[in-house]
């Protein structure tokens, strides 16, 4: 990380500001573990609606909406890249009280938002078929994955807009806020999931339509909780503005974690036609136990990304207010935590794989090559949290550009060649190694990286230090 100097201290007269003042680890629980907990409970929807899906509708259904799985997480990518620059631009310009600001790229966010959405719309309603076949969906999963695509696509909207109300609500550190949006929303989606899939037996479109009624509540909600707080935002100034300087900072800010997200869809996507392709016996049984994987890999994930927030939230305030002494310390234990909490994770995995696997399916063969995937892809896991927090850090000082080829050299130029490799060379089940091969290298790759730029940061401060010095 970067080597930093300590600023002078505040004069008593000024208001203390928590993100600026308080314990780095007392802020690391009050902004991360709301979100973190409120993610486990997002999660935990995730998992009981794979159990809906698969119970009730069946294992062919739950495979189809795995298969599909890879366009949601495109949707999930341009939210987040509008969400995430969103938020660290206007953490820096509530750091340095430009209130107005704020509120000019939130209006300009909002205009992108309808924009990407009409775009998402449109194509997904004119070329369903080609875009589906082309992701690998054979034709017994065709009709499932039809039927949860097309509404989630038409409704795509309502994922940007919660997403963006997140976004602004964690810049606000409104994290009680954040997790009542989250609380709700998972609970809802649970009780629709069995009133539509249960119930009134709609199969995998109840699934979808359950997502998008709980997304315009936790919308809803987040409307009113805007409001309020040191930085509440007036409702009445939020229009559609395009100013395109400010849509390039914040675009340029989210662009690393959009990269991260799209190569993540990228790689599923690959996986799920290479299966389809290569397979000739049982497809959808291992395209179900991907996803299987898929929905436990993404319980796993939501905590990190919590801690990651974090990072970025105290950072960008700490950073925009000069506290540059705690931008590093920040660094250093968002690393700690992150590490720590994947090293739990992998233990509990590898302790009770079966228990685990079985929350979906009760069939043995579906729970025997999940636990042989999560066995391989999961072996590394503990040396993600260098990347993530690495590439959080960058992005919260503003260089996107540093964050943006921390994501793209793991996913890119490791991640998506190795995995094309090993799908040609040997049978599908080898292509999993590709994951802990990737953690392995770019780990490596990453520290040298990091070594490299403290010793250029030590040197230049040296040198401002040495002028400062000479001059006075």
């Amino acid at each position: 990380m970067t080597h930093l100097t300590k600023t002078q201290a505040m004069p008593d007269n000024i208001p203390k500001d928590p993100l600026t003042d308080n314990s780095i680890y007392r802020l690391f629980a009050k902004i991360s573990l709301p979100i973190a907990f409120g993610m486990l409970i997002s999660g935990l929807y995730n998992i009981v609606d794979a159990y809906f899906i698969a119970q009730y509708v069946g294992e062919n259904a739950f495979a189809a909406v795995s298969a599909v799985f890879p366009l949601q997480m495109l949707l999930i990518a341009i939210a987040a890249l509008i969400g995430n620059g969103v938020s660290i631009v206007i953490s820096q310009y509530w750091g340095a009280n430009k209130d107005s600001s704020a509120t000019t790229v939130i209006n300009n966010a909002l205009t992108i938002i309808v924009f990407s959405w009409l775009i998402f719309a449109l194509l997904s309603y004119i070329y369903e078929q080609t875009i589906l076949v082309g992701i690998g969906i054979t034709p017994a999963l065709f009709i499932d994955a039809s039927s949860y695509f097309l509404p989630i696509m038409l409704g795509s909207i309502f994922l940007f807009l919660l997403s963006l109300v997140c976004d602004v609500l964690r810049a606000q550190t409104n994290m009680s806020g954040l997790f009542l949006i989250i609380l709700l929303g998972a609970i809802a989606n649970i009780g629709l999931d069995f009133l539509f899939v249960v119930i009134f037996s709609l199969g995998v479109l109840g699934a979808a339509l359950a997502t998008l009624i709980g997304q315009i509540l936790g919308i809803i909600i987040g409307l009113k909780l805007l409001k309020n707080g040191k930085h509440g935002l007036q409702l009445s100034h939020i229009k559609f503005e395009v100013k395109i300087k400010v849509i390039r900072h914040f675009l340029g800010l989210g662009f690393p974690v959009f990269i991260s997200y799209i190569g993540a869809a990228f790689v599923m996507m690959i996986i799920n036609v290479s299966i389809a392709q290569h397979v000739n016996d049982s497809k959808e049984v291992l395209i179900a136990a991907y996803g299987m994987i898929g929905r436990i890999n993404i319980f796993m994930i939501l905590p990190l990304i919590a801690i990651s927030q974090a990072v970025q939230t105290i950072i960008a305030h700490n950073y925009g207010a000069n506290r540059l002494e705690r931008v590093h310390k920040t660094a250093i234990a968002g690393l700690l935590i992150s590490t720590s909490y994947l090293s739990v994770m992998t233990s509990i995995l590898y302790l009770w794989p079966e228990q685990i696997f079985s929350l979906f399916s009760d069939d043995g063969h579906l729970i025997e090559s999940a636990m042989t995937i999560a066995n391989v892809m999961f072996s590394a896991l503990p040396l993600v949290g260098l990347s993530i927090v690495s590439t959080a850090y960058f992005q919260a000082i503003g260089k996107a550009k540093v964050a943006m080829l921390i994501s793209s050299v793991k996913v890119y130029l490791l991640l998506i060649p190795i995995i094309f490799w090993l799908t040609t060379q040997f049978e599908i089940n080898v292509v999993w190694y590709a994951f802990p091969i990737t953690e392995c290298i770019s780990f490596l790759l990453l520290l040298l990286f990091t070594s490299f730029y403290v010793s250029k940061e030590r040197i230049v401060d040296h040198n401002i230090n040495m002028t400062v010095e000479k001059t006075s």
